[in-house]
């Protein structure tokens, strides 16, 4: 009989752990045993679930080369004492080991790319798998979409009475840059706005003391467990524009300023929010142009009367169906 073990390896940042959350939610209910393979950066997304967990070596730093070593020969040793159906990377360095034991084992591989722009790990995974699946099209791979966690929902936009919700994240540490420029910018809406803000721990006060300031309605936390919720009731975000969270906004029809990470590698984030901008779904200002003013003289544009227009638009970006694509990917090719 088949194995219905599925390993599923994914670096230790939300973009590459929640596709890989999402596919095994969908594997496991068509009877198969997923089994996620992350780094201990990775494991604080991973909350509840009844699936097997692995954490991995991360490979970071001085000592990166022998970590990839150690963390192939425990999958090599881990897949030969318990042989997988097949082997998922959804990019990230802690994906290499698991994907290149499996290749040397003749076991099936399958890659997955979340950006519009393959990243460096997944440039080389790539010539390990035998197929691969990408969130946009036009990328050479099979087009699958970005899987997206269960408890993200397509839900109906809610009705602006009084006020405008704007939930403000920068991901799961919040983002240093809006905590300095949004209350400066959301100042002058305080009988319009209410504002719900991830701010970086360390900042959480004196964002909370800026709003206060300012006469803004806010509530400012370095972590909301219950972001599904903060999403449904959200009329505008502002955000990065990683993969996932791209593709969750397009799930919930929840459009956004995106203020793409400079940094990010090969600009991937810029080129994912002209992916929504060029839809209509959202609008975009580059880091290095982000200022009190020009964030200020776009939320005038747009609030309240181009919200709804843009949440239409940017659900048409949503693969409600990608986790169950990808996990027919993996199981039939």
């Amino acid at each position: 009989m088949a194995s219905t073990r599925i390993v599923l390896a994914a670096g230790g940042t939300g973009g590459h752990v929640f596709p890989a959350i999402a596919t095994a939610e969908e594997l496991q209910k068509q009877g198969f045993d997923p089994v996620l393979f992350t780094d201990k950066r990775g494991i604080k997304y991973i909350r509840t679930h009844n699936y097997k967990v692995v954490q991995s070596a991360s490979p970071n730093g001085i000592k990166a080369l022998l970590k990839l070593k150690i963390g192939f020969l425990q999958s090599l040793f881990a897949f030969i004492k318990n042989r997988p159906y097949a082997v998922v990377g959804f990019g990230g360095y802690p994906s290499f080991p698991p994907l290149l034991a499996a290749r040397l084992l003749f076991i099936r591989t399958v890659l997955h790319e979340q950006n519009s722009i393959q990243g460096k790990a997944n440039r080389i995974l790539a010539k390990l798998a035998n197929v691969s699946a990408s969130s946009f099209p036009g990328t050479g791979a099979n087009y699958v979409g970005n899987p997206v966690r269960a408890d993200i929902k397509p839900t109906i936009y809610p009705l602006i009475t009084s006020k405008v919700n704007v939930l403000i994240t920068g991901g799961s540490q919040g983002a240093k840059r809006f905590a300095e420029v949004a209350p400066k910018a959301l100042a002058k809406f305080a009988d319009e706005i209410r504002v719900v803000h991830q701010a970086p721990e360390n900042l959480v006060d004196v964002v909370r003391q800026e709003y206060a300031a300012a006469n803004i309605e806010a509530e400012v936390k370095s972590f909301f467990d219950d972001m599904p919720q903060r999403l449904e009731t959200a009329h505008l975000l502002i955000a990065r524009s990683g993969a996932s969270t791209v593709a969750e906004l397009a799930m919930a029809g929840r459009p956004a300023i995106f203020i793409p990470l400079a940094i990010a590698a090969d600009d991937h984030q810029r080129i994912n929010a002209e992916k929504v901008v060029d839809a209509g779904g959202g609008w975009m200002i580059l880091e290095k142009e982000l200022t009190p003013d020009t964030l200020s003289s776009l939320l005038t544009e747009i609030i309240p009367n181009k919200l709804a227009a843009a949440a239409f638009n940017i659900r048409s970006l949503a693969k409600p169906n990608a986790a169950k694509d990808l996990a027919e990917l993996i199981i039939n090719g």
